[in-house]
């Protein structure tokens, strides 16, 4: 890539105010248009707030950074402020929806999403975040809501601001599960961190093999054979031991009676904890209490 590029900033204030820190726009770009602008590839852009396109029709190449990417109908672009960007047009026309917006506009519903691939991490402030891109293509099902954001962005009826918050939650959300997916079907290495993650984080929770076959979107027996391969145990070993493992801490560390440990340590009987617990520490969870250090 060409070095000699010129880089320019968007301020929030172009778009909207701090009391609405959100905005959505229906543009429509010709090759010629940019041409004369000097929106291609050797001048970049940034901005203060984060940005969402989504592509109606047309084809382009995007770049972002030191990277670039072809986009086409039903492509949808999330984008960190520090990310540098540019595009390139390839037919005589783009057609697209530009969302802009600052995270504090949905704030409270981002604290409240659940995150196993770390998709909502580009709404940080830090570096890591700021390298964050997600860029996917052929989500044409993404249409139909960003349609709806923009139609009630334009006629700013009764509580629109009520309206475009959902509405921009329910797009983030369908955009992290496109990606969930996505990177799923990237490899086994994918899959078997995935599985690892959901083990960390749910075990607590009566948490099935159909149910993570379900998610990851494999077959059990399919699933089964990756994971093994991978880690020489099975899903529901490693299941077993991290809940063992959580059930020894509260043994140790707290003075919680066995039946509450039990139960947060993610086994839902009593009677399945002791025999568990006694095959692998050969004694009962309260002997292993008694036994612990101070």
């Amino acid at each position: 890539m060409n070095k000699r590029k010129k880089i320019g900033l968007y301020y929030w204030q172009q778009y909207f105010s701090r009391t609405f820190p959100f905005c959505a726009t229906h543009v429509i770009h010709t090759s010629e248009q940019l041409h004369a602008a000097g929106y291609f590839r050797n001048d970049f852009w940034q901005r203060n707030f984060w940005k969402f396109v989504y592509i109606y029709s047309g084809e382009a190449e995007f770049f972002a950074n030191d990277r670039s990417y072809p986009i086409r109908a039903g492509s949808a672009m999330l984008v960190h402020p520090n990310t540098r960007t540019s595009f390139r047009i390839l037919s005589s026309r783009l057609e697209q929806c530009n969302i802009v917006f600052q995270p504090e506009f949905i704030q409270t519903e981002l604290e409240k999403l659940r995150d196993d691939f770390r998709f909502f991490t580009i709404f940080g402030k830090n570096e890591s975040a700021a390298r964050e891109l997600h860029i996917l293509n052929g989500e044409n099902k993404l249409e139909s809501l960003v349609r709806k954001i923009e139609k009630e962005f334009e006629l700013q009826e009764d509580n629109c601001h009520v309206m475009l918050e959902a509405l921009l939650t329910a797009l983030l959300i369908q955009l992290s599960r496109h990606a969930a997916k996505a990177q799923r079907r990237s490899g086994p290495e994918v899959i078997v961190s995935y599985v690892s993650r959901l083990i960390e984080e749910w075990f607590r929770t009566p948490l099935s093999l159909d149910k993570i076959a379900s998610d990851v979107g494999e077959s059990k027996s399919r699933l089964c054979h990756i994971y093994r391969k991978a880690h020489d145990s099975t899903i529901m070993d490693d299941l077993l031991q991290r809940r063992l493992a959580e059930a020894r801490r509260l043994l140790r560390d707290s003075d919680l009676p066995v039946l509450e440990v039990c139960y947060r340590a993610g086994f839902n009987d009593l009677s399945g904890f002791y025999r568990r617990f006694r095959q692998a520490h050969g004694c009962t969870p309260q002997k292993y209490r008694e036994q612990s250090p101070e």
